[in-house]
């Protein structure tokens, strides 16, 4: 007499199973996306691009003015201090942690730098219009922005770079950045050659226009070099 077959086990599996698995992860990356989003410094980013719109505001106001000149440098001055906050962590010790590297975690930084650039393409619109109505002036928008597409990439470049030695980089890159171009500002010291901030129609635009290309070619070469992680 045979033996009655053994009923077969089968282990069901869910129809959701593997999928679920990968939306869990994407869950997870998702989170720690945000997690670093909320992490960003909003505060000093939006205290010092706030300060150059209002500096553009005087300007807006009194465009034939002598202060139209140094309000234009004073607030290029205030994005560069922006951008040098960008990459603060105060709480490194749990960002650290966080399984991304360097260089990702300071793309995810990179949305903050929405807010000082908008707010100068604006105000550089705004004043350019309120220039350009005027007998003395008329400045190129392109122009005025890559000055600014340069002091950005100037106090971000130099906040990675100081973020090597300090979680929280923005008030000593903010530092160097502001005093370095504050000092071109008044002193000119390249006059000889090049017009580094040329403010108005008469300046050499030309050269200015490679210098400052150059400019952000380096910058952004060093912070393809600095956000690399220590050990790589």
């Amino acid at each position: 007499m045979s033996r009655p077959a053994a009923p077969e086990t089968r282990t069901s599996r869910l129809p959701g199973d593997g999928p679920q698995v990968h939306g869990d992860c994407r869950q997870v990356q998702g989170g720690l996306g945000l997690i670093l989003l909320t992490a960003l410094p909003w505060r000093p980013v939006a205290t010092a691009s706030i300060a150059a719109l209002s500096v553009l505001s005087l300007v807006a106001i009194w465009p034939d003015s002598a202060f139209s000149r140094v309000g234009i440098g004073l607030t290029l001055v205030c994005l560069a201090a922006a951008a040098s906050f960008i990459l603060d962590e105060p709480a490194a010790a749990a960002v650290d942690s966080v399984p991304r590297t360097l260089r990702a975690r300071t793309a995810v930084r990179l949305v903050c730098l929405a807010l000082p650039a908008s707010t100068g393409a604006l105000g550089f619109l705004v004043i350019g219009e309120r220039l350009s109505s005027t007998p003395d002036h008329g400045l190129p928008y392109r122009g005025l922005l890559l000055l600014m597409a340069g002091c950005l990439l100037l106090g971000l470049a130099t906040a990675s770079f100081a973020r090597r030695f300090t979680p929280e980089p923005g008030e000593l890159a903010s530092s160097i950045v502001a005093g370095l171009l504050a000092t071109v500002i008044v002193y000119n010291p390249l006059s000889r050659w090049v017009d580094v901030f040329p403010l108005s129609p008469q300046d050499r635009w030309s050269r200015a226009v490679v210098l400052w290309v150059v400019v952000c070619a380096v910058c952004i070469v060093s912070l393809a070099r600095t956000t690399r992680d220590p050990l790589k």
